[in-house]
């Protein structure tokens, strides 16, 4: 059965298709994760600023309505009214001004001033005036500590209100007098909807189905989310409780973000933790509507791998297919080889001027062929000429017996006279080996005491220099270090300055408490007027009086480190003394001595080298008597078994000559039947 063959363009264009799709799968497969990474990372870092922008945007909008409720605690007539709660014409001022001042903040619910216990004085409803808004102790107490102890306003939080039912910011500042006391408050809530709309109107940049978040973080409670029915409501998805937990406690601000999984599919969430409030703002968006547009890219680069691979093999296959057109003819010539055809061929002739491979093996076919027809034309010769020698070999042989014969006798006497050179050779081998032991052991006693001269040599030698290096370092560096104490003695001594910034500062100190005296004695004159006045009187005193303080604890400091610096200075002369007098001079003595030794070691050395050198010459010297004693005998030996050699090599060519008959007959045999072969070519 024939087996079928494979054409080599088939071959070569399915391997080019493999390896090109394995190259576009992976260029596909690379080039769509480096678009999603790109494309995740930036809409993540989008998400990030976004939050951010809306925590600040948050974190304005609520210091804002505080800068207003300070405002308006500042106002004459709410102060005025506050320290004589009991006057109507106070009362109807701060009435008038509160609803004033009222018409002109945006979704505002209410504000209003009350005294310490709660009880209201002026409100944006009329109605509300003369009410106690916290008649129980308890609560009224808790409110109380709460504004004393937020630096500014304090701000109760996102809560739904009594009064509208609506989401407000709610928030109180205390009242103080002059000495600090409490005289009363003022308290507003701000609608929550121009926060919320204003977050809304905010572009999304392409994250049109991205929801945001508020949440508290220290109760888990949302304040804004996309429900309403949900404000106020415990946090329940997985997600916002990591979130929580991660956020919750943080002394600063963070950003980051969290990819979670939930029935809707694969989402990413971006928060922003406020530290200051304590709120948590979190924006979430789908992985569908984030990598919407990387899908479209892999659709894309998906149909331009399908055109580009059918392009390819369509281009791969006809290039191929072209290419190796000359192969038909080139193998329809080897087949014709194989059946002794050596005949011209015109189809591969035509090709063998190409630059390809191809066209180099068409010219392999027809050099095989003109070298195959030289082949059967020197075959053909030879045959004729290896008849004609048969004859003559046959002679020649019965020569070469009678020859071989004569020479077998003469070399056996020759080899009985070469035994008796070689014992007498072996005697005096025997008495040089004696000598040479003995030279040899003296020099490897030589070799040993040489050998141990040089280390000494060297350890000397390193002992000396060492010993100058370390003398040579230890006073370099002496030097050094006297001048760097040296330098730190005189910047030690600059404390002394200190002392008298200090006494500077005590007369500042003193100088400014007179001026805060005479401050607050203009401010008493001044009456009412002056209370303000008065109070920054008296900071500046006790700023005088804390000057005074802390300019004394810098003197006694500087007394302390006067008197420290006087003990060091001592001990680091006495440490110097000790180093130049004892450590130096030791160190010079034993450099000096160290030398002294290297001589020595050297003197001994030289002595030994010339010892050796004198055996090392007499042991050449018997070495080389020995070796030629060796080469007379191995000369010797070698002829004695040269001779043998040839005796059995002559006997051999006796026998190779009878063999030599025998093979030239079956040569003629050989000769006629390689003729036959020859004749079978066509040439």
């Amino acid at each position: 059965m024939k087996k079928a063959k494979i054409r080599v363009s088939y071959l070569v264009t399915g391997l080019i298709v493999i390896i090109q799709f394995i190259i576009l799968v992976t260029l596909f497969v690379v080039i769509t994760n480096q678009v999603s990474q790109s494309v995740k990372e930036n809409t993540v870092s989008s998400m990030q600023t976004m939050v951010e922008e809306r925590s600040t945007i948050l974190e304005n909008y609520v210091h804002e309505v505080e800068n207003y409720l300070i405002a308006y605690s500042k106002a004459g007539e709410i102060r005025e009214v506050q320290l004589n709660p009991t006057d109507s014409v106070a009362m109807k001022n701060a009435q008038e001004y509160t609803e004033k001042f009222s018409a002109d903040i945006d979704n505002l619910e209410g504000i209003y001033a009350s005294e310490w216990s709660t009880h209201v004085l002026a409100h944006t409803q009329a109605s509300v005036v003369g009410m106690t808004t916290r008649k129980d102790e308890e609560p009224r107490k808790q409110l109380h500590d709460s504004m004393l102890a937020a630096d500014g306003v304090y701000n109760a939080g996102f809560l739904v209100s009594p009064a509208t039912g609506q989401q407000i910011i709610s928030m109180y500042y205390a009242c103080l007098d002059e000495s600090g006391n409490p005289i009363g408050l003022v308290g507003g809530g701000i609608f929550t909807t121009g926060l919320k709309n204003l977050l809304g109107e905010l572009p999304n940049n392409g994250l049109e189905q991205a929801k945001y978040y508020l949440i508290n973080a220290s109760t888990g409670e949302y304040i804004f989310h996309p429900l309403a029915e949900m404000e106020g409501v415990v946090a329940g998805e997985q997600y916002i409780k990591n979130i929580v937990d991660v956020s919750n406690g943080q002394s600063e601000s963070i950003t980051n973000f969290l990819e979670y999984s939930d029935e809707t599919g694969d989402n990413i969430a971006a928060y922003h933790y406020i530290a200051d409030r304590g709120w948590l703002f979190v924006m979430t968006d789908t992985a569908d509507e984030i990598f919407a547009s990387v899908n479209r890219v892999k659709q894309i680069l998906l149909v331009l791998s399908v055109l580009a691979l059918i392009l390819l093999v369509c281009a791969s296959f006809i290039t191929i297919s072209i290419c190796m057109k000359p192969l038909n003819p080139i193998g329809k010539t080897l087949l014709r080889i194989s059946g002794c055809d050596i005949s011209d061929d015109r189809d591969v002739k035509k090709y063998i001027h190409r630059k390809d491979d191809l066209g180099g093996i068409a010219e392999a076919s027809y050099v095989v062929i003109k070298s195959l027809r030289k082949i059967v034309e020197t075959l053909q010769g030879c045959c004729l000429n290896l008849n004609d020698k048969v004859d003559t070999l046959k002679q020649s042989s019965s020569n070469l017996v009678d020859g071989v014969t004569d020479n077998i006798s003469i070399t056996e006497e020759l080899s009985a006279g070469i035994d008796d050179v070689n014992s007498a050779i072996e005697n005096i081998n025997v008495e040089i080996g004696s000598i040479h032991s003995a030279i040899n052991a003296l020099a490897e006693e030589l070799e040993d005491s040489t050998r141990s001269s040089d280390e000494m040599l060297v350890d000397a030698k390193e002992m000396r220099d060492t010993a100058k290096l370390t003398f040579q370092n230890s006073e370099s560096k002496l030097e050094s270090t006297k001048r760097l104490v040296e330098d730190a003695m005189e910047s030690l001594n600059g404390l002394s300055q200190i002392n008298g910034m200090a006494s500077s500062i005590l007369e500042i100190a003193a100088q400014t408490n007179l001026l805060s005296i005479n401050a607050s004695i203009e401010a008493a004159r001044s009456g009412e007027a002056g209370r303000g006045f008065a109070v920054v009187a008296s900071e500046i005193g006790k700023l005088a009086e804390t000057s005074k303080s802390t300019a004394s604890n810098i003197q006694e400091l500087c007394a302390a480190s006067n008197e420290s610096i006087v003990v060091v200075n001592e001990c680091v002369q006495s440490i110097m003394e000790f180093i130049e007098k004892d450590v130096l001079e030791s160190l010079n003595q034993f450099s000096t001595r160290s030398e002294n030794y290297s001589e020595s070691v050297e003197n001994i050395k030289n002595h030994i080298d010339s010892i050796n050198d004198f055996v090392g010459n007499l042991q050449k010297s018997v070495r080389q008597i020995s070796t030629n004693i060796t080469n007379v005998q191995d000369v010797s030996d070698q002829n004695g078994a040269a001779i043998g050699v040839i005796v059995e090599k002559s006997e051999r060519t006796a026998d190779i000559a009878h063999e030599i008959q025998q093979q030239s007959e079956e040569n003629q045999k050989m000769a006629e039947s390689l003729e036959e072969i020859v004749n079978k070519f066509e040439v």
